[in-house]
């Protein structure tokens, strides 16, 4: 692995940071991300990973975006666009702690089966994808979780919803089309009176999305 010094101008101010090398364009797409966000291009502006509702068991994907994984390069690259957008620069210890970190962050949004928007009672599991039923058996917690409230805070800028449900961190091998994602509530059975885990959504990247994956 191999690290290379990258001067950086985002707004008016140069940013000099270290960049992990993983895979051959990384660099070539951090910097083409960072030059869109000092021209305040669209065309070629940095977005998450769109993370598109799906049926269990289903290979099809719907039309409804339910959600986002952010990698370093998206983290990065969306901060320093929304400083530049508030007149401010991305600091180069903000830069390198986003890019040294090449974990995953998956953000799902509240569904409306829920009822009233509560982040604080979503959990957010990834599942492999052959999987036809939710199984907590089967599911891989992430790394560590955050209630929505605290998206911004934890992606380093706003993500594109007021209604996240919650955010999952993840180690990077799950950037993989053999991996979905899925949120979900605890509620307590009043026959029973034991908790029992609800679905409420499941969600996956869209296979053609893995053909330009930037880091």
């Amino acid at each position: 692995m191999t690290c290379q010094r990258m001067v950086l101008v985002v707004g008016a101010a140069t940013m000099c940071l270290q960049a992990v090398a993983i895979g051959a364009q990384v660099d070539s797409n951090l910097q083409r991300a960072l030059a869109a966000v000092q021209a305040g291009s669209q065309a070629d502006a940095p977005e998450p990973y769109w993370l598109l509702h799906t049926r269990m068991g289903s290979d099809d994907v719907g039309n409804a975006v339910i959600g986002a994984v952010y990698t370093p390069f998206a983290r990065v690259a969306l901060a320093a666009r929304e400083r530049k957008m508030k007149g401010e620069a991305l600091s180069i210890a903000d830069a390198e702690s986003i890019i040294a970190d090449r974990r995953l962050y998956v953000v799902l949004r509240w569904e409306r089966d829920l009822g009233e928007l509560d982040p604080g009672t979503a959990q957010i599991r990834a599942m492999p994808r052959a999987a036809e039923q939710f199984s907590e058996a089967r599911s891989l917690r992430p790394l560590s979780s955050f209630d929505g409230h605290r998206a911004a805070a934890v992606l380093g800028s706003e993500p594109p919803w007021a209604d996240v449900g919650a955010v999952g961190v993840f180690p990077p091998d799950m950037f993989s089309p053999e991996y979905d994602f899925v949120i979900f509530k605890s509620k307590m059975d009043p026959a029973t009176g034991l908790v029992v885990r609800r679905q409420v959504a499941r969600a996956r990247i869209d296979r053609t999305a893995y053909t330009r994956w930037r880091w």
